[in-house]
């Protein structure tokens, strides 16, 4: 559970990284998620389901949410959808990530971590990652952001949590419904499930 926590957390915090080119503009991306990010936890006069709206749209604009859908889904899920399921799918994963996010953080009080910046490594021209330490009341985790290039920006598209990928977990989760079923039915259950759950967000 300290590991989820960790990973929601591990998007609303920062330091100060080495400036200068691609290493500025990662840094950048990263503190912009985070002060948004922690305002929206902050404020008192919006309700949780403003705040994941709020949350919805903050990963839409620093998260490469299409990259990390097909990612995701598998190369044989994603080909195996037309243009608008693969749409609705990038869509429907945003609010499953929102969800997960906001949950996890919801739980956490901010002011007690902290992180360590480590590196800020060049994987390749369009993909780079940096690689910090989350520290919570003395217990620490490593945290790797990994990067892409969205329309000549760069947004974040997965994160490991001591070796654990984000992508790598829903992967796992996805492959093995399609396997039973298949893509457009996971598409179909996902939709479902963000359905339910804003029906139950609703105020009665």
């Amino acid at each position: 559970m300290r590991k989820l926590i960790a990973l929601g957390v591990a998007l609303c915090l920062t330091a100060q990284l080495c400036r200068g080119g691609a290493d500025e503009d990662t840094r950048l991306t990263l503190e912009r998620t985070i002060d948004k990010g922690v305002a929206i936890l902050k404020n008192k006069a919006i309700s949780d389901q403003d705040k994941l709206k709020a949350f919805d749209t903050l990963l839409s604009q620093n998260c490469h949410t299409e990259l990390m859908a097909m990612l995701s889904l598998g190369r044989a899920g994603w080909t195996a959808l037309d243009k608008k399921e693969r749409d609705e799918f990038v869509k429907a994963f945003l609010g499953v990530i929102t969800r997960s996010y906001y949950n996890k953080l919801s739980q956490v009080d901010v002011s007690h971590v902290a992180v360590d910046y480590l590196d800020n490594i060049k994987l390749s021209d369009t993909r780079r990652m940096i690689r910090t330490v989350m520290k919570n009341s003395g217990e620490g985790f490593k945290v790797d952001y990994k990067f892409a290039l969205r329309d000549k920006s760069w947004a974040i598209y997965d994160i490991e949590v001591e070796g654990i990928s984000l992508i790598a977990s829903y992967r796992s989760q996805f492959d093995d419904f399609i396997k039973s079923s298949s893509a457009s039915a996971l598409l179909n259950e996902l939709k479902n499930n963000n359905r339910r759950f804003e029906a139950e967000a609703v105020p009665q």
